[in-house]
């Protein structure tokens, strides 16, 4: 074997999952048709792009100098299955090769190395019984590996690639690959025939990639598969719709069938079952395949979806309420209301427990009834007690408001009786021609528009020039200062200003223009 200064190497192993309840094998992948993808003019790029996009398991070994960018500008196929644009990827690279491999994995890598004998991953492997931590077993397979960047230092660790993640829960597969002990036997076979093997013991979409002298495992990114979906899309359009959108259903209902690894299924499906507990309007066909789905993900005990697993009793709790099952979405909440200080998603999921049990009896039994009860019922649980002392605030808060709403009422109330106090007294022994004119200069259209112009910002220019406030009566000059629309302004500005420095919160009130009456003669 010809000596490489750099060595790439992905592996992902597929496990064709159950069907929408989890019973079924799913289709191949390779056959399943997208809308779309781009090719990014570098083989090891494009290799990792079929792989995230289309959720395609690939073997990619990538030798140093060799698959770099091309001439020819991007490459976007559209309407093509995987199989096709691997066919197009090797086209524009006339020396690399695909094939579909041992334990369902497609294998990327130069033509020429495919039957070399003298190919590391090529090598015999005797029939072997793995054991022990897999973390301990996963290093086994690095004494395989030739070192050729540096070869005086050994190989020295394991490391999580950045695209381990499902959602923002990065440790799972790390504390799961450290506490998994292994018991598997494998077959006389290659050294990539026995890597997969127990990569895909490990986890259903488990990945490992050599590059250089490390080995690193990685998950095949089922954030990017959902996020390049047509679901997704659907998803982000329906949403502000906020209606019964029965074809967002449909494309959730052909991605759960067509996704190509068991835990992005059961993803998807929690995906469509929390778009069936929070549908408007809501029946029952929706709360049933709710419960159903969340039933069916809890029982797989999908450590790849732990985060999701610690949640799904909120959800069925929720969809228990929302069916009016009141008692079973009680008996559950209870349940969950353990503390745990050892754990902190556990004692985080206790507290939400806590609160939405707090909310479903004051929805059974209305908010006085329901707190008091639950005061009396849970007397002494921590998790209740800090809810409890959490709705009072709030109430406190929401009191407290609704006094400095009411007394800025009053104290705008009383600046307007005022204007109008004050405008029947200036203009009863006025000239009538004057009080018209008087009054469409302080409370007309042309004062209405610039008063709300101005309190949105979009008039700065005073309502009167210097020569327009010379022209006045000095009696008509003061009633237009103190009450025509600068006034007014003014006015209400330092009443919403003082109500908030009192309450210590901010006011969005619009300001009132009002318009006295003229005067009959």
């Amino acid at each position: 074997m010809t000596r490489l200064t750099r060595i790439t190497v992905w592996v992902v192993s597929i496990v064709l999952v159950s069907s929408f309840a989890f019973g079924d094998d799913l289709p191949n992948p390779l056959d399943t048709q997208y809308d779309g993808i781009s090719l990014w003019g570098h083989i090891s790029s494009d290799a990792q792009q079929i792989r995230r996009v289309m959720g395609v398991a690939i073997c990619a070994y990538i030798p140093s100098g060799m698959g770099l960018s091309r001439s020819s500008e991007r490459i976007i196929l559209q309407n093509v299955t995987a199989r096709e644009t691997l066919d197009r990827m090797v086209q524009e690279w006339p020396d690399f090769t695909w094939f579909e491999g041992p334990g369902n994995i497609v294998v990327v890598m130069p033509a020429d190395l495919v039957d070399d004998p003298d190919f590391f991953l090529n090598q015999p492997m005797p029939a072997t019984l793995y054991e022990g931590k897999a973390v301990s077993v996963a290093r086994s397979f690095e004494q395989h590996i030739p070192r050729v960047i540096h070869p005086e230092s050994g190989l020295r660790n394991i490391s999580m690639g950045p695209g381990l993640r499902i959602r923002n829960d990065r440790k799972n597969y790390q504390r799961h690959i450290n506490e998994l002990d292994l018991a598997l036997h494998v077959d006389e076979g290659t050294l990539l025939e026995h890597m997969n093997a127990v990569f895909a013991e490990i986890g259903d979409h488990l990945a490992w990639r050599i590059f250089g002298e490390q080995l690193t495992l990685l998950d095949n990114d089922i954030v990017g598969y959902m996020v390049t979906s047509d679901l997704a899309r659907a998803r982000e359009a329906a949403r502000p719709l906020k209606s019964d959108d029965l074809e967002v259903i449909r494309l959730y209902e052909q991605a759960v069938e067509t996704a190509p690894y068991p835990s992005l299924r059961r993803l998807i499906a929690l995906e469509l079952a929390d778009y069936h507990r929070t549908r408007q309007p809501l029946g029952s066909e929706s709360l049933q395949i709710a419960e159903r789905i969340y039933l069916d993900v809890q029982e797989s005990g999908d450590f790849q979806l732990e985060a999701q697993l610690e949640e799904i009793p909120l959800h069925l709790a929720e969809v228990y309420r929302r069916g009016a099952d009141y008692d079973r979405a009680r008996e559950l909440l209870e349940s969950l209301m353990v503390l745990d200080a050892t754990d902190r998603h556990i004692e985080r999921r206790a507290q939400h427990a806590a609160g939405r049990l707090l909310a479903l009896e004051r929805e059974v039994r209305g908010d006085e009834e329901g707190v008091a009860y639950v005061e009396q019922a849970y007397a002494g649980n921590p998790l209740m007690e800090r809810q409890l002392a959490g709705y009072a605030a709030g109430m406190e808060r929401r009191r407290q408001t609704q006094l400095a709403a009411a007394a800025l009422r009053d104290d705008i109330t009383a600046y307007i009786l005022d204007i109008r106090t004050e405008w029947i007294r200036l203009t009863q022994d006025m000239d009538p021609e004057k009080v018209r004119a008087l009054h469409e200069l302080c409370f007309g259209e042309q004062a209405r528009q610039w008063v709300y112009a101005t309190h949105r910002g979009e008039m700065t220019e005073p309502y009167l020039t210097e020569a327009e406030w010379a022209a006045m009566e000095p009696e008509v000059a003061a009633f237009v200062h103190d009450y025509g629309p600068e006034g007014m302004l003014l006015a209400q500005e330092l009443i919403v200003e003082a109500h908030n420095e009192e309450y210590d919160r901010e006011s969005t009130v619009s300001p009132i223009f009002y318009s006295p009456p003229i005067p009959q003669q």
